[in-house]
């Protein structure tokens, strides 16, 4: 991938920005700040590939590109683009779906502080909060392919899980693909009414010296 060629949407309200070194290092920092960046603006080029590329020439440590990896986003993918945003564990999980149909909005809590919210809340919330050392290591739900994620199903490394929504239309299930990673961030959009695409970002929380005080469970 060639930088000067890919832009990405900066969530931060400064428009498209040009793919750079400062960029890959905050972004590799415990997978910070790509919750600030949406869908790059190139064809052929996905959140994955991006990474793959960045990783090749990036300086950081091997455990990187060893441990991440990124589970496509299902969905139709209309409205406003959104990624959580946290630094070390994933410690509790929020979603929010109307009674007999779609998700409307997830919400993660990274140690203690709460990410912002990622679509709409109702009156029907389902929230779980983890053990210490316990982490997510499985997204599933369903999903139409021409409206919303109508189920969220978190499951942890303890065997407890979260179910929200409804079993109605297409599976989607996202793993990571090394067996120490961990969910670290979702990223998807929502249209206002509820959320139209979902996909997962795994990897450990400490990448190696100097990215991260905390060790991975």
């Amino acid at each position: 991938m060639k930088a000067d060629r890919c832009r990405v949407n900066d969530l931060g309200g400064n428009g498209p920005t040009n793919l750079g070194s400062s960029f890959r290092l905050s972004t590799w920092k415990s997978l910070k700040s790509w919750s600030r960046y949406s869908v790059p603006d190139c064809i052929g080029e996905t959140p994955e590939n991006m990474v793959k590329d960045f990783l090749h020439t990036s300086p950081l440590p091997p455990a990187v590109s060893d441990h991440y990896s990124y589970s496509s986003a299902v969905g139709l993918g209309s409205g406003t683009a959104f990624a959580s945003e946290g630094e070390g564990h994933i410690t509790a999980v929020r979603v929010w779906e109307i009674a007999n149909s779609y998700i409307t909005g997830i919400q993660l809590r990274y140690d203690l502080i709460w990410s912002p919210l990622s679509g709409r809340k109702t009156a029907i919330e389902q929230e779980v909060e983890l053990f210490e050392g316990e982490a997510i290591i499985q997204v599933s739900g369903k999903f139409h392919p021409r409206n919303y994620i109508y189920q969220l199903i978190f499951v942890t490394s303890r065997g407890r899980s979260l179910v929200s929504g409804q079993p109605v239309q297409r599976n989607f299930n996202f793993y990571p693909t090394h067996p120490e990673a961990e969910l670290r961030m979702l990223s998807g959009r929502h249209n206002g009414n509820g959320i139209t695409s979902l996909g997962a970002h795994w990897g450990v929380v400490n990448m190696g010296q100097g990215y991260g005080n905390e060790t991975a469970p």
